[in-house]
């Protein structure tokens, strides 16, 4: 009995445009799977259930594509759904890279530094921070 029990597989990748194919799936390794076993009961006269899965570690602010297929133990051939696209939303961006200063005169600095390495969605703004430091020189 268990040797049929059923897998959900979800398979989505990034992409720009909404044209994807199966057939560019089932020969591209740039596809992520995610195999869920389906854990469901039917009323007795049959009637309908659903599944989810759910994809972690996905990137903020980008298109998605996605489709599902089932399959079990001893046929492991499975029919596929239609490819779903969606998008998601902006997370925060990572640190920015390389900050730099450098002293112009005796009241003002030049901050330089690199752009985040993933920012996560488009980046409006930065906010600096700066406080007085104490000089204390070695006695």
């Amino acid at each position: 009995e268990h040797l049929r029990r059923p897998f959900l597989s979800v398979y989505y990748k990034i992409t720009r445009t909404k044209n994807e194919t199966h057939v560019d799936a089932t020969h591209s390794n740039k596809w992520s799977r995610v195999v869920e076993k389906v854990n469901y009961n039917l009323t007795p006269q049959g009637g309908s259930f659903t599944m989810s899965a759910q994809l972690n570690s996905l990137l903020g602010d980008q298109s998605y594509a996605v489709y599902a297929s089932i399959t079990s133990n001893i046929n492991t051939i499975g029919l596929f759904s239609p490819i779903a696209y969606f998008r998601t939303l902006q997370r925060q961006p990572e640190p920015i890279l390389n900050l730099r200063g450098e002293s112009l005169s005796r009241s003002t600095i030049e901050l330089v530094w690199q752009p985040p390495s993933k920012p996560n969605g488009p980046i409006s703004h930065y906010l600096i921070y700066y406080a007085p430091m104490e000089d204390r020189l070695p006695v």
